[in-house]
């Protein structure tokens, strides 16, 4: 977080509340970018539109807790090891019907695969925050848990478009052929 004094000067705040907070709003933020996933999401099966609602819900669950703490509060709401096993659970449910990945998909395909793509990244953002801050233990491992399921959920609403993997070093073994032009056979899209 940042404060300003009278001269408009921005600081950066190390005051613990503030970078609390700052794990309160990515939570809030995680799912406000699953509802765009959600919102855009017309061939989404409803129980990924479900579980996505219920995962929201939890965000706001650790949100709250967050903010509670960080005014030194009761937390309005307990968080248990249920949390976490119920999202490893749903990994392991929507990964049975997808092929193994091969290494990592890359952003993009559909409109709601990179929304939850997306998400992904503001999920693990406030995974970082949670470990800054020292937050409880559980609400790491439920961030970390999410952006598995994130990445599942994308690579799910993209399976007829299919993924596209991640070629490390791809382009620097790749020196003749311009980025525009197709690769050579066997070499990926």
């Amino acid at each position: 977080m940042t404060s300003s004094d009278v001269t408009g000067s921005v600081q950066a705040s190390a005051d613990p509340v503030d970078t609390r907070l700052m794990l309160a709003g990515g939570c809030e933020e995680a799912a406000a970018v699953l509802g765009v996933a959600v919102s855009t999401g017309a061939t989404l099966p409803f129980s990924v539109v479900r579980l996505l609602a219920r995962v929201q819900n939890d965000l706001y669950d650790i949100s709250a807790r967050v903010r509670a703490v960080a005014r030194g509060d009761d937390p309005p709401v307990e968080l248990s090891d249920v949390y976490v096993d119920r999202v490893d659970r749903a990994v392991e449910h929507y990964e049975a019907m997808l092929a193994p990945a091969v290494v990592a998909a890359l952003p993009g395909g559909t409109h709601t695969g990179a929304s939850l793509h997306h998400a992904r990244t503001v999920v693990f953002r406030a995974e970082r925050a949670a470990r800054v801050v020292g937050a409880d233990p559980l609400i790491i491992r439920y961030l970390v848990a999410l952006e598995v399921l994130v990445v599942v959920l994308a690579r799910l609403a993209n399976a007829e478009h299919g993924d596209t993997d991640w070629q490390p070093g791809l382009s620097g073994r790749l020196d003749e052929v311009e980025l525009w032009e197709p690769l050579p056979e066997g070499w990926g899209p």
